[in-house]
């Protein structure tokens, strides 16, 4: 029995002294080499999951950046209809400070969008035209004006009671030159 004792103690090398050196056994390696393959996927798993996690923040942020450039735009595009609508309301403005600018030089605006349209056109020729139609027609409404305004003058032989004095008095220097011419003997009368 001694002898089965030894020489199930003698293959372990419990009792020898062990070399640093030493091989590994192949189970050892195998082992070490599948722990080293467990931790190997551990790792690939986390690293798998970490990138998934960082496509989806990506993808999140891309989405999200999207979406921001399509807010920017259609701001963007309301701003630029905003710009429209106010270019367009300055020109109505504009126009209807034009159009209240010429009735009070042209008077019944006959011709104040035609005028308008010359200024914006840069058209002289149209607007020396409509400028000088305007000056002929104030002319002869003064002229109308002046004419009913002035005292009727007795032509027929001086009767002293077609003028008085008084309107006599009144009269403007061409009315009055044409009255003496008219009636020079009232003219004298008035005029001692």
């Amino acid at each position: 029995m001694a002898d089965v004792i030894n020489t199930t103690t003698e293959p372990t090398t419990n009792n020898e002294p062990q070399n640093e050196e030493q091989t590994p056994s192949v189970e050892e390696l195998m082992a070490q080499l599948a722990s080293e393959r467990a931790e190997k996927e551990k790792y690939k798993n986390a690293s798998d999951k970490a990138s998934s996690e960082a496509a989806k923040y990506k993808k999140e942020l891309r989405s999200k950046q999207t979406a921001e450039e399509q807010e920017a735009e259609a701001k963007a595009e309301a701003e630029k209809l905003q710009a429209e609508k106010f270019e367009n309301m300055s020109k109505e403005l504009n126009h209807m400070k034009a159009v209240n600018a010429y009735q009070k030089v042209i008077g019944d605006g006959k011709d104040i969008d035609s005028l308008i349209e010359a200024v914006a056109d840069a058209d002289h020729s149209l607007i020396a035209t409509v400028i000088a139609n305007e000056v002929q027609r104030q002319v002869k409404e003064a002229k109308a004006e002046w004419l009913k305004s002035r005292p009727a003058i007795n032509a027929g032989g001086g009767e002293e009671s077609a003028i008085t004095q008084e309107q006599f008095n009144k009269m403007n220097y061409h009315e009055r030159v044409e009255f003496k011419n008219k009636n020079p003997e009232l003219y004298k009368k008035f005029t001692e």
